[in-house]
């Protein structure tokens, strides 16, 4: 049977799946999601939400009921034997930085109903028990084959097709990406469990020992914990789940921690993987999420990465199936997002091989060495404050990118760059008071011109020449010291005038200190490849 259905085919309904296809509503480009998974998950799986994936939620409508159901986590301490020699406190590291100063830990399957409720609002739905089981592409796009619930393969032809299913991806192994790393060598465990110890609740607790490396996450519930840790060589690293005998003899290896376990509703044995594919795209076809790269758990960087991938894709998308971009706009995804994934590799993944390692050195320098850089690095504040917005992901930038252009200068040192994500500051419309943040949208560019003098006579007809000339939907904000406050100048770097063209995904794609409507004309123009 063969049905022309959608311009974009999403499989996979994971966390990444479900936020592109809620995103590329909001933006009414038709699309299918199927997963070939009968229902929704029900395993918490990932569960730490960063702050500028809550940012991205709020904007989709979701932040707030995730917060509701979630537990914001401000506070890791550093426990090294029965000494807590580290304490850092996000909210007084970020103060105001982001609406969302910690992080959120949710469970993975509460963070995808959220999505999927937000997707059914918009009158959309996931095809579950749909499997993707082979595609071919061709001149007018992807020929995909899935096979329903019943059994019947059904073919759709579709303009683009994205993987968003997984470490195991289909769509991945089917079109030949490579999908290259490492697995860590030793076996870890997941613990979904109730405590009772001598901590109080609420915090994350990161402890070591001799031999022994464990994370404890705080869940809403009182005395409830995300437990994570590796197995000790006394259990089977072939299991797939651990009784709770078993929980309890691995809390116990660490003679420092008094924990008894008094509940475990969840557990999980599996082996990390650090892996990424050499390419997010190849023709009509893109990666985003795991199928396109898996890390490890430091830091809780995975899912997060994955939603990001999802952001930068659905805009790009969206402009090139209206035909208000050229197709070359789709190459950006790959320039952009395999660099973070690389870097994040080269970091975060790295840096916990090195932590977990088993052999003499790495022990030692877990007992010793780790506790004192990490103490030093929180004694320099602005090392402590790098630190605090990497974990939070509001320090992703695409300056390196094409996309990213300079006008003229006359901004302040500190001043923002084109690639960077905006300054969350606030402002006053109308007398109404906002953020920045609050200012702009998922769904179009956004055009911030900052002005001295509130009756600048260029400034107002440069906001009329891009409601006539400018061919996407692009929404403007005229911005005056009397009106954004000093704050809102200071930070942004401005001196006296200057023009921001923000991009859907909130990321500066121009800048310039003078309002020269033929600069903004010229970066529309090169952007979506229309000169």
């Amino acid at each position: 049977m063969k049905n022309n259905a959608k311009p974009i085919l999403i499989a996979g309904a994971g966390p990444t799946g479900l936020t592109l296809a809620n995103l590329l509503a909001r933006m009414e480009i038709p699309f299918l999601l199927i997963d070939k998974n009968p229902h929704p998950s029900r395993e918490s799986k990932a569960f730490a939400v960063q702050a500028r994936t809550l940012e991205i939620f709020d904007q989709l409508g979701i932040a707030q009921k995730a917060i509701i159901q979630g537990k914001a986590e401000n506070t890791l301490h550093l426990l090294v034997k029965d000494k807590e020699v580290f304490k850092f406190t996000l909210n007084e590291i970020l103060p105001g930085e982001t609406a969302f100063p910690y992080i959120l830990i949710i469970p993975q399957d509460q963070t995808e109903k959220l999505l999927e409720e937000a997707l059914q609002a918009q009158q959309q739905q996931v095809l579950w028990e749909h499997e993707l089981t082979h595609f071919k592409e061709d001149a007018a796009g992807v020929t995909a084959t899935m096979k329903g619930p019943d059994g019947e393969e059904k073919q759709v032809q579709v303009q683009y097709l994205v993987g968003c299913d997984g470490a195991r991806s289909t769509v991945r192994e089917q079109a030949g990406f490579s999908f290259e790393g490492k697995t860590f060598s030793p076996t870890f465990y997941l613990a979904d469990c109730e405590l009772d110890w001598q901590f109080p609740h609420g915090d994350i607790y990161f402890t070591v020992a001799p031999g022994n490396l464990s994370i404890f996450f705080s869940f809403k519930e009182k005395n409830r914990y995300r437990l994570f840790n590796f197995l000790t060589k006394a259990l089977d690293e072939n299991k797939k789940e651990l009784s709770a005998q078993e929980v309890q003899k691995i809390l116990d290896a660490n003679p420092y921690i008094k924990a008894k376990l008094k509940s475990s509703d969840w557990t999980s044995v599996f082996r990390i993987h650090a892996r990424h594919t050499d390419s997010f795209r190849k023709g009509s076809i893109f990666l985003a999420g795991d199928a396109a790269h898996v890390h490890s758990p430091a830091g809780g960087q995975g899912m997060n990465t994955g939603i990001k991938d999802a952001y930068n894709l659905a805009w790009k998308l969206a402009l090139v199936i209206r035909g208000n971009a050229a197709p070359a706009l789709l190459e950006t995804y790959h320039e952009e997002r395999y660099v973070i994934a690389k870097n994040l590799h080269n970091t975060t993944d790295r840096f916990f091989q090195l932590i977990i390692a088993q052999h003499t050195l790495a022990k030692l320098f877990r007992l010793y060495v780790f506790p004192k850089l990490v103490k030093t690095i929180a004694s320099v504040s602005w090392l402590r404050t790098k630190g605090a917005r990497r974990i939070s992901q509001i320090a992703v930038k695409y300056r390196f990118s094409s996309l990213s252009k300079e006008g003229k200068s006359g901004f302040t040192d500190k001043a923002p760059k084109p690639g960077d994500r905006i300054p969350y500051a606030a402002v006053k419309i109308f007398g109404e008071e906002k953020t920045t943040h609050q200012l702009v949208g998922c769904t179009q560019f956004t055009l911030f011109i900052a002005v001295a003098d509130p009756d600048n006579e260029q400034a107002k007809q440069l906001c009329q020449f891009v409601q006539d000339k400018i061919q996407v939907p692009v929404q403007v904000h005229l911005l005056t010291r009397s009106t954004a406050g000093s704050s809102f100048f200071d930070l942004y770097g401005i001196q006296e005038n200057a023009l921001f063209i923000i991009r859907p995904d909130s990321h500066i794609g121009f800048r310039t200190s003078q309002l020269d409507a033929q600069e903004v004309e010229n970066y529309f123009s090169e952007v979506l490849g229309k000169r």
